[in-house]
């Protein structure tokens, strides 16, 4: 780098100082299931991860422009994923009753101990594969908050409709219960809106949960962005 008191550097240490899903083989052609290469982007970012108390204190992972179908990711404590804007970096989830993104592949089984601190994820789109192709999805999920804390989401578009519930925030005990927890997650400029077609079903963000045992995400922030469409799903939902 230029600059009075700048150091020499290898190349190799300045291009790894961020992380890119396409170093682990991510394609992005909306043909190819890049999971297992997203999948290792994020554990490696995880393995680098030295811990911090900071919203998004973790390490990046970059999302280059591109339309990535997979079949769902498990997130790891202070990874934060990073794309390039909505309409250039695209998530598209595919496969029935799969969930995009979440703590564990089965939220029953989380624990307090197994929760995710300190990620972020800002800058792209998550919808549903077969609904951006004219297919009807089942029982999606987009972001299962499920074992998030001190999680923050910025300018993501979560495209939702028939089949197809955009954040999903239930089956959360609550604090101290030694279950799973939504615990000042924070969202920021996000949007739900009504992706594809039909024009019934689905569901923007699902909310609480029928058992008085369970907690009703008191501890969720919602600034700015919106929610648009009209629900057609069951539950207590936007």
């Amino acid at each position: 780098q230029s600059g009075r008191g700048a150091i020499v550097r290898t190349l190799q240490d300045k291009v790894r100082e961020r992380v890119s899903i396409k170093d682990f083989g991510a394609v992005g052609d909306n043909a190819t299931d890049d999971t297992d290469a997203i999948q290792k982007a994020i554990d490696y970012a995880h393995s680098l991860y030295v811990g911090g108390r900071q919203l998004g204190g973790g390490i990046e992972v970059h999302i280059p422009e591109g339309r990535y179908k997979f079949s769902g990711l498990i997130m790891k404590n202070g990874v934060n994923l990073v794309g390039d804007g909505s309409l250039n970096s695209q998530l598209r989830v595919f496969g029935k009753s799969k969930t995009a993104i979440a703590a564990s592949k089965s939220s029953a089984t989380q624990t307090s101990a197994s929760n995710i601190f300190y990620c972020q994820m800002r800058n792209f789109a998550l919808y549903s594969w077969e609904g951006a192709n004219g297919r009807t999805p089942i029982n999606q999920v987009g972001f299962e908050l499920t074992g998030f804390r001190w999680t923050r989401v910025q300018n993501v578009y979560f495209g939702w409709g028939s089949g197809f519930t955009g954040i999903k925030c239930t089956e959360a005990t609550l604090a101290g219960e030694g279950g799973p927890s939504q615990w000042y997650n924070e969202f920021y400029a996000c949007n739900l809106h009504r992706h594809y077609p039909p024009a019934t079903g689905g569901i923007g963000m699902l909310l609480g949960d029928t058992s008085i045992d369970k907690e009703q995400v008191t501890t969720l922030r919602w600034y700015g962005g919106d929610v648009r469409g009209e629900g057609g799903g069951t539950g207590v939902n936007l």
